[in-house]
């Protein structure tokens, strides 16, 4: 709830040049006569401080009590859990950032390469049919009859933070069809979220995870 002083200093930049720090639900001020006229607007609409995109999906998400917990499936994926205070992860594997409301924070875990990994793998495979690789994938056991896949197409975050990781697939065979790499691609994602999922569980079991 502070800058880093130590920081700017190092960098040479004066913190006095710095705007206050508010909760992302402060009211920071309201829409000028000026500003209104431009945009079309009422004078004195209050104007919030706002948040990022991870903060903002957390009210979406409803994450808004101690032990909340969301996952987000994009191109790249995270989970959130809800905190009381910082947790300072002493091997670095994940981060945090202050909820809205400016008292709680949200627990961070990132995964690079998630949907953008599936994406990649239906180009690979010349397949733009999400319900047929589906299907596909289903035909195949799970453990893909050996066939695993590590998601680091564009490095990793957590709980490894490595901008130089890549992408494997290995425990190739002759037996391997393209629905085992489709298969083996969702297991890929998923086991990357569950090792996030492990050290956001070292703060207590998850009992609902919500999907967004």
């Amino acid at each position: 709830k502070a800058y880093d002083s130590s920081l700017y200093a190092e960098l040479g930049l004066e913190t006095a040049k710095l705007p206050s720090l508010h909760a992302g639900m402060d009211i920071v001020g309201h829409l000028t006569g000026e500003a209104a006229r431009v945009l079309g607007l009422t004078e004195g609409i209050p104007v919030i401080a706002g948040g990022g995109d991870g903060a903002c999906a957390d009210i979406g998400a409803g994450n808004v009590n101690t032990g909340d917990t969301y996952c987000s499936l994009g191109t790249t994926a995270w989970l959130s859990r809800c905190v009381e205070e910082p947790y300072l992860d002493a091997q670095k594997r994940v981060f945090h950032i202050m909820s809205l409301d400016g008292v709680h924070c949200s627990l961070f875990g990132t995964m690079q390469s998630a949907g953008g990994a599936l994406k990649w793998v239906m180009s690979i495979l010349g397949t733009e049919d999400l319900d047929e690789f589906n299907r596909l994938a289903a035909q195949v056991a799970p453990g893909s009859d050996g066939l695993i896949f590590l998601p680091y197409l564009d490095g990793e975050r957590s709980p490894v933070f490595d901008a130089q990781a890549r992408g494997t697939f290995f425990g190739l065979s002759l037996s391997h069809t393209r629905p085992h790499f489709m298969r083996a691609t969702f297991e890929g994602v998923a086991y990357a979220l569950n090792s996030i999922l492990r050290v956001s569980e070292e703060q207590g079991k998850s009992e609902q995870i919500r999907i967004i």
